[in-house]
């Protein structure tokens, strides 16, 4: 029996020990993973807020201050795919946009919400920002150039007999900038044209500088479709 009585006591002794050493085991790492859980956390802060403190010492802008500067004056020639929905993304921004097109029945009906191609949420940006001054339409682009601070050449260039893009049209508004520009201008040809275009533009508008025997400082840079 005293045999008995001690091996149950031994036994009860060790379940307990087993149990308290598990609990205590379990509770550590609990514990453990809780502190480490902490301290990755107050590391994640102390690093956002570094970054933070060097971004404002370096002073670089974010995307709410590059886009809140508004009223931009904007021209986009070509009022097709890609120059409405450009102009639309651009007046949405909050800057102030004028599409051109020498179609004069397209700018009616664009003027009253009519869009000639289908873009998910596109008409309905487009009559948010007629409504609020922000974009306009219109086929006269000498009064549009003289009021602009950018302008995008977004005409059609189809392919021709020979495979090679038609460039007439963007030669042709090219021309028509050199005629008609009054202070300085940045000009970006958006549409799809072969190497060496914006070179060719360049010499236009500076031809017809010439003939008016002025001297007026612009820029001719490149911004493809498929490129914001």
């Amino acid at each position: 029996k005293k045999r008995r009585h001690r091996l149950r006591h031994r036994l009860r002794h060790r379940l307990r020990h087993r149990l308290r050493h598990r609990l205590r085991h379990r509770l550590r790492h609990r514990l453990r993973l809780r502190l480490r859980l902490r301290l990755r956390h107050r590391l994640r802060l102390r690093l956002r807020l570094r970054l933070r403190r060097r971004l404002r010492l370096r002073r670089w802008p974010c995307y709410s201050q590059i886009h809140s500067k508004k009223n931009m004056k904007i021209t986009i020639v070509g009022s097709g795919y890609v120059g409405l929905v450009s102009g639309t993304c651009f007046a949405e921004m909050g800057n102030q946009v004028t599409c051109v097109d020498n179609n004069p029945a397209k700018i009616e009906n664009l003027n009253k919400g009519l869009l000639p191609i289908f873009e998910p949420g596109l008409e309905a940006m487009v009559l948010k920002n007629i409504k609020s001054n922000n974009l306009f339409f219109t086929t006269n682009l000498e009064e549009a150039i003289q009021v602009s601070e950018i302008l995008f050449i977004a005409v059609g260039t189809p392919m021709g007999h020979d495979g090679s893009a038609d460039l007439q049209d963007v030669f042709g508004v090219a021309k028509l900038i050199g005629t008609s520009i009054q202070k300085k201008l940045v000009i970006v040809n958006k549409s799809t044209v072969p190497v060496g275009t914006a070179d060719k533009v360049k010499e236009i508008i500076l031809k017809e500088l010439e003939k008016r025997n002025v001297s007026i400082d612009f820029d001719v840079v490149s911004n493809p479709e498929f490129l914001k």
